[in-house]
């Protein structure tokens, strides 16, 4: 009965899952726009290695999230009454955090600007593993002989994995597959998949990368349900990301001092 009991406990709904991944995500970005600059502008060699520490111990716990918000992602292109709805929200909070996540990640630049092409935020990422979804489920329903509407499928898949490339969004289209991967993946291998998650992100980030395997640790307690924070709940996580990476700017603008430029 005590053995039930906690594992009941240790279960994770759908809202649980994206608090835990907004909090790890919080500490990620708090080492990669408030720490990184400092470690520059440490006084003393052994201010600037504590600090490279903490910057560490936070972009490693941060490989933790991406993995949790492809799957979360992929539940909600699974379960959702409008694909074409959620493709617009993804799309207008995209375009609504991208002066943001660009203040952040030049906070300590001052004269950077605020529109940056060469790096685009995570949510370009989500979107363009929704559309690739979005475009192989509607090739596989509309395409009757099923090797060619799977190698069709395919071929999209690759399209937008190239545009995650070409774009440079966040995880890019390692990313996008990922996505896809939880997609398409029968969800009671959810764990594995995040599992393996650290395989397919080492050519990207390195030996970092196998951190995000941990991910497959909250996947295996997900226990299938929304939670407690119902239909309006899932718009927080929209809100939260653009709101934390612009009081983390303002934060970094207000603290550190800007770094020069070369």
């Amino acid at each position: 009965m005590q053995t039930t009991a906690l594992s009941s406990r240790l279960r994770l709904s759908g809202s649980g899952l994206k608090l835990l991944a907004a909090v790890i995500m919080l500490i990620d970005h708090t080492g990669a726009v408030f720490l990184t600059p400092l470690i520059s502008q440490a006084p003393d060699i052994a201010t600037a290695q504590s600090l490279y520490t903490a910057m560490m111990v936070c972009r490693c716990i941060g490989r933790i999230a991406f993995p949790i918000f492809c799957f979360l992602l992929a539940e909600g292109a699974r379960y959702t009454h409008s694909i074409q709805k959620y493709t617009f929200r993804l799309f207008l909070f995209a375009l609504l955090s991208e002066i943001p996540f660009n203040l952040a990640m030049n906070a300590s630049m001052r004269y950077q600007s605020v529109f940056n092409s060469d790096y685009q935020s995570v949510f370009f990422t989500l979107l363009l593993g929704l559309l690739a979804i979005w475009c192989m489920e509607s090739i596989r329903r509309a395409i009757p002989w099923k090797p060619v509407g799977i190698l069709l499928a395919v071929c999209a898949a690759i399209v937008f994995i190239t545009l995650g490339n070409w774009l440079k969004t966040d995880y890019s289209g390692y990313g996008v597959c990922l996505i896809l991967l939880f997609y398409y993946i029968p969800v009671r291998w959810r764990a594995v998949v995040g599992l393996c998650s650290a395989l397919l992100f080492f050519p990207l980030e390195g030996f970092i990368a196998i951190l995000t395997g941990l991910s497959a640790i909250p996947l295996a307690l997900y226990d299938g349900t929304r939670g407690k924070l119902g239909q309006w709940g899932k718009y927080w996580f929209y809100a939260f990301y653009p709101v934390h990476l612009l009081i983390l700017a303002i934060i970094t603008f207000l603290v550190v001092p800007p770094l020069p430029m070369f």
